[in-house]
């Protein structure tokens, strides 16, 4: 069994509502920022901590609410950013694969209806795994504001970044700009809002993301090139790692014990005769 790497520290960025950084034990979120539903929610070792899990063929859900406890908010839908790491599960169809299957939910609020009347916001990827699309509905219409052509492989880990406001749409994919679009200018009314955001699904713990989830942020504001190239730069080289193996961990062991050998040896006698002389003496002994 692998085991978690240690969280990296947070990189906080100007308008930062809340990041949910999936690493609280034992898989308890705490009396503030707290899920209003959390059914059949696992989490995984990661890169960074524990990941959020939402795969497989049963139901899972995991939403937040519009507003914690406290009257904090979560989440904004008109103006505003999303950030999080995502690790699918399937590769692309274009790169091999069949892609997740369904319309694979990433973050939505509301739910898709024929008539487009209930309310809906959301990013999603296609059922081949080939785009990634960000759309609303409301007032019985509904906007596709854009669409970023993927070729993702199983068990990479990508950062995507979505920001949002009266004036454009715009999708950052790991640091870079995938796709934009016109202003955000339909969306679920307030009362839908209220239901809060789903993870990994919809509301109704369907359409899977198929992969796992990890330092989801979002923001009040829409982020812009100089907020997102510095924070992927960091966290990039940690994601390729993956949690700490076996094999990794036998191999540092391995590592300590030959440095403490040489350690020993480079000292008088082999070391052995001077540790037994500083064990034996009642005398501080320093360098």
């Amino acid at each position: 069994m692998a085991r978690p790497r240690p969280p990296l520290p947070p990189l906080p960025m100007r308008g930062e509502l809340f990041v949910w950084r999936f690493d609280q034990a034992p898989w308890a979120f705490g009396p503030f920022r707290a899920p209003s539903v959390q059914h059949n929610v696992e989490f995984a070792e990661s890169w960074n901590g524990h990941a959020l899990r939402m795969d497989g063929d049963q139901p899972r859900l995991l939403r937040f609410p519009e507003f914690d406890a406290s009257g904090q908010t979560n989440i904004t839908c008109d103006v505003g950013s999303v950030r999080f790491w995502f690790r699918p599960n399937w590769s692309s169809a274009q790169a091999g694969g069949v892609g997740p299957g369904a319309s694979a939910r990433l973050i939505e609020v509301g739910a898709w209806a024929e008539d487009a009347r209930y309310g809906w916001w959301s990013l999603y990827v296609s059922p081949d795994g080939d785009a990634i699309q960000f759309s609303t509905q409301g007032g019985g219409q509904q906007v596709d504001f854009l669409a970023a052509p993927i070729g993702w492989l199983a068990g990479e880990w990508h950062e995507l970044i979505l920001t949002y406001s009266a004036k454009a749409s715009v999708l950052y994919v790991d640091g870079e700009l995938a796709a934009d679009g016109p202003g955000v200018w339909v969306g679920p009314a307030a009362n839908v809002r209220a239901e809060g955001f789903c993870v990994g699904s919809d509301g109704a713990g369907e359409n899977l993301a198929q992969g796992e989830f990890d330092e989801l942020g979002t923001y009040n504001r829409p982020l812009l090139p100089r907020d997102i190239l510095p924070h992927f730069s960091f966290y990039h080289p940690w994601s390729g790692l993956g949690p700490i193996t076996p094999e990794e961990d036998a191999e540092r062991r391995a590592a300590a014990t030959k440095t403490r050998a040489e350690r020993e040896a480079s000292l008088p006698g082999g070391g052995q005769q001077m540790l037994r002389m500083i064990g034996s003496s009642s005398e501080c002994v320093t360098n």
